[in-house]
C-alpha cells in the first residue's frame, strides 16, 4: 500500500510539474539557480543577494546546468522543469517520512493513511511540482522535529541535539519563516526531557554540557538571522546605507518582520 501512495503522490506532482504554468516566483529562483552557475553565489543582476530559498536554489543550479547540457539550449520550459525536480524529491520523501514517523510512533496503518493525506495534498501538489523551497522546508521542518522529541526524551541524546541544531539551519537558511518553530521546539524539549526523565538522574538539560548547545542554537539563530538580512527583506534599507539602523537593531527588526509576516500568512 505504500508504494501505491507513494506512487500516487509521485504522479500528481509529476503532472504539476510538467504541465503547470510556472508560477510568478518562479521565475526568481531559476534566476537565482542560474546566477550561482555564473557567479558561485545567488546575487541578480540588479546586486540583490537573494537568499530567499538560497538551499533550494544550490539543489536547483546543477539541475539547471544538466539542463543546458543535455539540450545544448536554455529552453525556458526544459529549464523550469528540471529546476522544479528538487522540489518532487523532497515532497515524495515528506511522503515517506510522515509513513515512517506514524508507523513508528502509532501504526503502519495510523502512517500510511497520514501519508496519503499528505500524498493527496493540493498544497503538497502544488509545492511538490514548483521550483520554490517549500517541499523542501516542510521537509526539514519535520526532521528537526522528530529530531528534538527523539533526543530529548530520557536520559537524551547530544549527538541528536547537535544534529537538530544543524538541521534547523538548513531550514533556517532554505525558508526562515522556520524561526517560528524555535520556541516551540525549545520548550516542547524541556517538557518532553522532563516528563522521560530516568529517576535518579537528571535530566539532560540541567547537565553542564547544555551551556554549549545553547550557544549553539544562538549561533544557528543568529547566523539565519544575518543571513537573511544581507539579501535586504521587502521596504528595508541594506545594512550600512545610512537609513539603516546599527547591526543588532536591524537583526530584530528582521525577526520581527518575518515572524509577523508567517504569523498571519498561516492565518488566511
Amino acid at each position: 500500500m505504500l508504494v501505491a501512495v507513494l506512487a500516487g503522490g509521485f504522479g500528481l506532482r509529476l503532472a504539476y510539474l510538467l504541465h503547470s504554468h510556472p508560477f510568478f516566483d518562479e521565475y526568481t529562483t531559476l534566476l537565482a539557480a542560474q546566477r550561482i552557475l555564473a557567479v558561485g553565489v545567488p546575487v541578480l543582476p540588479s546586486g540583490l543577494f537573494y537568499e530567499h530559498g538560497l538551499v533550494f536554489s544550490y539543489f536547483a543550479a546543477p539541475l539547471v546546468a544538466a539542463a543546458r547540457w543535455l539540450t545544448g539550449t536554455d529552453d525556458p520550459v526544459i529549464t523550469m522543469a528540471f529546476a522544479r525536480v528538487p522540489s518532487l524529491v523532497a515532497g515524495l520523501a515528506g511522503i515517506a517520512l510522515i509513513y515512517r514517523i506514524g508507523a513508528r510512533w502509532f501504526s503502519p496503518r495510523a502512517g500510511l493513511i497520514a501519508a496519503a493525506l499528505l500524498a493527496l495534498s493540493p498544497e503538497g501538489m502544488v509545492w511538490g511540482g514548483r521550483a520554490r523551497m517549500y517541499a523542501l522546508a516542510q521537509l526539514l521542518a519535520v526532521v528537526v522535529a522528530v529530531l528534538a522529541y527523539d533526543s530529548s526524551r530520557g536520559s537524551g541524546s547530544g549527538r541528536l541535539r547537535w544534529l537538530s541544531l544543524l538541521v534547523l539551519l538548513v531550514a533556517l537558511l532554505t525558508q526562515f519563516g522556520a524561526i517560528i518553530l524555535v520556541p516551540p521546539l525549545v520548550l516542547g524539549a524541556l517538557a518532553v526531557g522532563w516528563l522521560t526523565r530516568v529517576p535518579g538522574e537528571r535530566p539532560w538539560f540541567l547537565r553542564r554540557t547544555v551551556l554549549a548547545e545553547v550557544v549553539g542554537l544562538a549561533g544557528v539563530v543568529g547566523l539565519g538571522i544575518l543571513v537573511k538580512r544581507l539579501g535586504q527583506p521587502l521596504g528595508v534599507a541594506p545594512l550600512g546605507s545610512p537609513e539603516a539602523g546599527g547591526l543588532a537593531q536591524e537583526l530584530l527588526n528582521t525577526v520581527t518582520y518575518q515572524a509577523g509576516l508567517v504569523l498571519d500568512g498561516a492565518g488566511m
